[in-house]
């Protein structure tokens, strides 16, 4: 009776389990959904640089923007930007203090998180653009240091500007 009891529990948390990836996939549209390519020969640095500066920012402030997402999605490697194009870590808030064009937001282990997902990669690199306009970022900087003071100031993150700066200076 023991053993049975054991196992009708391993066996519910296993589909219990399995039901929570099921619901939390159903809740993000695919890129199939959405119909928008994402091209495989897509360069997330000149992506950037290109419109930014089509957008009438500098191209060195630019080039800092591209570092920026280098870093954030850790060299693009990270879950949320191969699976969910989020190279920033851009916020999902729809109705909230700071304006997004996140498509949808994040799911994780079946429950919402902070975070949006884009249907494309082009789609994430125009958010930067809509973000920056929209929090009145200035179209040029001279350094770095000076676009990390005010991305401090903005509370674009929460770390330590010092610890900040040396994550982006690494990547």
């Amino acid at each position: 009776m023991k053993y049975l009891f054991l196992s009708l529990t391993l066996l519910f948390s296993f589909f219990s389990i399995k039901e929570d990836k099921l619901e939390a996939r159903a809740m993000q549209p695919s890129l199939m959904e959405a119909n928008i390519p994402s091209s495989p020969e897509f360069n997330p640095n000149t992506a950037i640089v290109d419109t930014l500066v089509a957008h009438g920012y500098s191209r060195r402030h630019a080039l800092y923007w591209a570092r920026i997402a280098r870093m954030e999605s850790g060299q693009y490697t990270s879950i949320m930007y191969r699976e969910h194009n989020n190279m920033w870590g851009m916020s999902y808030f729809r109705h909230g203090k700071r304006p997004t064009n996140g498509k949808y937001r994040i799911y994780h282990k079946g429950k919402p998180t902070r975070f949006a997902g884009y249907y494309s990669k082009e789609e994430a690199v125009q958010e930067i653009v809509f973000y920056l306009d929209a929090a009145n970022y200035p179209k040029d900087l001279g350094t770095l240091d000076e676009l990390l003071k005010l991305m401090k100031k903005k509370k674009y993150f929460e770390e330590p500007l010092w610890y900040y700066k040396k994550a982006v200076l690494n990547s």
